[in-house]
């Protein structure tokens, strides 16, 4: 699945008129969807930097398996490690992740939560300028990275710092 077209889908569902039945119910996918892109863009850097880059989707197994391995909530869990020590652009794609994460988490599941159009909007484009700038960091950091996210060790405990996976 492309990012990019996650967050094509998710401004079309952001650009609904107020008048639409769904008009709520756009918003809070369209929400939902600017963290589903961070998260399909991050499957894909990793199995892309792990095993090689690939054309289509699933095109070895092993591909499919690393991109596949990233959990939505152990992601969640190890993107909390103190990451103080990596670039600037790395530091704004997990914070942007964390919070695009916690947005979803309201717009999916609490009922009370009602989005204006310029919200959605607006997490949408964070999302997609942290995924370009997260893009853009050395794959020797995304790397390392990825073995983060993929490989913590347990005896950290999923909110461990996991340095040495990550060190500069």
């Amino acid at each position: 699945m492309k990012w990019q077209n996650i967050v094509e889908l998710a401004r079309e569902m952001a650009a609904t008129e107020p008048s639409d039945h769904l008009h709520q119910a756009k918003l809070r996918m369209a929400v939902g969807n600017a963290y589903y892109a961070m998260y399909h863009a991050l499957a894909r850097s990793n199995a892309d930097l792990l095993i090689g880059p690939s054309e289509t989707e699933g095109e070895t197994p092993e591909w499919s398996r690393v991109y596949t391995a990233l959990g939505g909530d152990s992601a969640f869990e190890l993107m909390q490690a103190d990451f103080s020590r990596q670039p600037e652009t790395m530091r704004r794609f997990v914070d942007v992740f964390l919070a695009a994460h916690h947005q979803r988490l309201l717009a999916e599941e609490d009922p009370t939560t009602t989005l204006t159009a310029d919200q959605a909007r607006d997490c949408i484009d964070r999302a997609e300028v942290a995924i370009s700038e997260f893009l853009s960091i050395e794959p020797e950091r995304r790397r390392a990275f990825a073995v983060h996210l993929l490989l913590y060790r347990p005896s950290e405990g999923m909110t461990g710092t996991g340095e040495a996976a990550v060190r500069p």
